[in-house]
């Protein structure tokens, strides 16, 4: 009898763990697909692990006001570190030393944060480094476009190279998009801006003229292809011209566009 008792006991605790074990699968497979829809690159708002940025060291994108702008991005890896995992990038042991004293001098917090030592020319990674999309698995992939220096600057080579840095560090897989000639397609991620659902936002100025060409001779229709492919855009509104001294992005306007469609498409 008690043998019989422990035994039905026994038979409904591991319905109870197989139970638990299936609703927390279940879990973890609708958090992913809210993060983002497998093969599509997801919107900036869209929750992420941890924010990457270059540490300051090149003093003519800042012309004579350098010095107070290491303590800027101190501050600002304070507020990230706060929230989530900060990723920085240092171009050589000098710029970590520099970036070390600077995140303890703003009591940032060191479990949060990682610095990698990678050679820049620049610390504009929102351009220069891969983006992040999900492939039909839902399995993040690093999207290494091509980078040639905004088509405007000759000392871009180090920063072609951040990508692979990149992958090292995540150990996550990366992929160079290809036009069918097989000649790497030549982009920058602070020109696309999505809404995680299908729309894409750029500019003709960008891409479709003759102003700091990226992809000399490329058309309308085979960009938008190029995104159906690699994004998972299903609609491209492409705008006039991007923001002053912007190198022809349109950077604040399309989130702000780009954030209110999603809402606007939610509320339908």
């Amino acid at each position: 009898m008690k043998k019989a008792f422990l035994h039905q006991r026994m038979y409904r605790h591991d319905r109870v763990r197989q139970a638990r074990e299936e609703a927390h699968a279940v879990v973890r497979e609708l958090f992913a697909l809210f993060l983002a829809e497998p093969g599509r690159m997801p919107a900036e708002w869209t929750p992420h692990r941890a924010t990457w940025i270059s540490w300051p060291h090149h003093e003519p994108d800042w012309p004579g006001k350098l010095g107070p702008i290491p303590w800027v991005y101190a501050e600002i890896a304070r507020v990230l570190a706060e929230h989530e995992a900060v990723e920085i990038l240092c171009h050589d042991e000098g710029v970590r030393d520099a970036a070390e004293a600077a995140l303890t001098a703003h009591h940032v917090r060191r479990d949060r944060t990682r610095l990698h030592i990678v050679p820049t020319d620049r610390v504009w990674l929102r351009d220069s480094a891969p983006i992040g999309a999900f492939d039909t698995a839902g399995h993040l992939t690093w999207l290494n476009w091509a980078f040639n220096g905004w088509a405007k600057y000759d000392n871009y080579t180090r920063d072609a190279l951040i990508g692979r840095a990149v992958e090292a560090a995540t150990e996550r897989p990366r992929v160079e998009p290809a036009w069918p000639s097989g000649t790497r397609v030549v982009l920058e991620g602070g020109g696309l801006d999505v809404n995680g659902s299908g729309l894409l936002l750029v500019t003709e100025e960008w891409l479709l003229s003759d102003v700091q060409v990226r992809n000399p001779g490329v058309s309308r229709a085979a960009y938008e292809a190029l995104f159906a492919e690699w994004l998972g855009v299903t609609r491209t509104i492409w705008l006039g011209e991007g923001c002053v001294g912007d190198d022809t992005h349109a950077v604040g306007l399309e989130r702000e566009i780009a954030h209110r469609a999603r809402l606007h498409d939610t509320a339908d």
